[in-house]
């Protein structure tokens, strides 16, 4: 999807953060506390999700295909 010229800058970014977060050790509000720790979260995947929807069907299929080509089928 990054390498799509069709998916606005905007979206690109919000891949990049979610990776980053996913990545980051530590989250922005700890999960310890009851309800607003996941809160953070829970809004993480409803951003993920909503974009998920803009990506077109060819890069869905590049993007299976590329899963393929890594851990085969």
């Amino acid at each position: 999807a990054l390498q799509s010229p069709s998916l606005p800058t905007k979206d690109k970014a919000k891949i990049i953060a979610a990776l980053a977060y996913l990545i980051f050790p530590l989250d922005l509000i700890s999960d310890t506390l009851p309800v607003v720790g996941i809160a953070d979260d829970t809004a993480l995947l409803f951003a993920l999700f909503r974009l998920f929807v803009t990506i077109d069907d060819s890069v869905r299929t590049q993007a299976r295909e590329k899963a393929r080509w890594w851990f085969g089928e």
